[in-house]
């Protein structure tokens, strides 16, 4: 059965529309740029995930758990940067 989709998906993926989908979920870009450094807030995490491109970037880092875990990421990564 798996054989007989992938065709039908390979024809909906073209070049053009895999150019335009982002290549990671609006959360794990997020985990990405809250762990790199270069965002030291929330608000600050929503607009560069906004210019990349992730529209729903408010409602996706919106949940008390996910704001938590981040906000201990960019807190962590100040610490170390602190450090050095």
């Amino acid at each position: 059965m798996v054989q007989r989709l992938m065709p039908a998906v390979r024809h909906y993926m073209t070049p053009t529309l895999r150019s335009i989908m982002p290549a990671y979920s609006t959360v794990e870009r997020a985990f990405q740029l809250a762990q790199s450094g270069g965002c030291q807030s929330i608000e600050d995490l929503r607009a560069a995930l906004s210019h990349e491109g992730y529209s729903n970037a408010v409602a996706q880092t919106n949940s008390p758990l996910v704001r938590r875990q981040l906000l201990g990421l960019m807190r962590a990564r100040a610490v170390d940067a602190a450090k050095r």
